[in-house]
């Protein structure tokens, strides 16, 4: 289980960032405190229903939760059975805002203007598997296994952004292709290409397109007391290159 993460600088003690973790006895994280000199130490609270989901995310202003909290960090949630958002509301809102969702659990609307689902309305928005094609910004493409292959703007302009993935036999995503917008054109960068070097199902570095280590990580004991069995929860250690 997860204790700590600690970020330092070498030649000094004090951490520039330090996140430790508490668990409830069902493993689900309920605590986390922040110190270091990165930021105004303060505490996280999480609350859960009895479905493990997240209702409640609360932010104090140092360690006790006797203390004020920290605004804007009062987060609240409910869901309906099937575990779609149906509210959420902040920092005690008068007013939460409230999502909908259609017969593909897919959210089609909320009450908050700042946050919309944009759907292109003068074509079919999902094909036959229920992958969603376009949503008015974007069009996505997908191979015969389901995997998201391309994610590429509708109407490209200068700088923006195209990805392409590609996965290996056993459905693990092995690199990100990323080409920036020149002119009329798509030009692939290779230094924000992303190819990703695994162990089983833990991903234990990170390379650029010219296969230049950019991070690598180091994975601890998961939830079942392995280092796989039950998705690799722990990770103790990432470096950047």
């Amino acid at each position: 289980m997860l204790d700590y993460v600690e970020n330092t600088v070498d030649g000094q003690q004090t951490p520039v960032s330090k996140y430790d973790y508490v668990t409830d006895n069902l493993g689900r994280r309920t605590n986390v405190v922040h110190s270091g000199t990165a930021f105004t130490q303060h505490n996280l609270v999480f609350g859960y229903n009895d479905r493990n989901e997240l209702t409640s995310a609360d932010r104090w202003q140092g360690t006790a939760q006797t203390t004020p909290t920290a605004a804007p960090f009062a987060f609240e949630y409910a869901y309906d059975p099937i575990g779609n958002r149906e509210t959420f509301r902040l920092d005690d809102a008068q007013d939460p805002t409230i999502y909908a969702v259609n017969n593909l659990n897919q959210y089609t609307g909320t009450t908050d203007p700042s946050e919309t689902f944009v759907y292109d309305p003068s074509q079919d928005e999902s094909e036959n598997d229920g992958n969603l094609l376009q949503d008015g910004r974007n069009d996505y493409a997908y191979d015969a296994e389901n995997r998201l292959i391309r994610v590429e703007p509708r109407n490209p302009s200068a700088n923006d952004y195209m990805y392409e993935f590609s996965y290996d036999y056993v459905g693990r995503r092995v690199e990100k292709r990323v080409y920036t917008r020149s002119g009329s054109s798509w030009t692939l960068s290779a230094a924000l290409t992303e190819r990703f070097v695994w162990d089983g199902w833990n991903v234990v570095m990170v390379l650029n397109g010219n296969n230049v280590t950019q991070s690598w990580f180091t994975w601890g004991i998961d939830l079942s007391g392995s280092l796989q069995a039950a998705g690799s929860d722990g990770l103790p250690d990432r470096n950047r290159g």
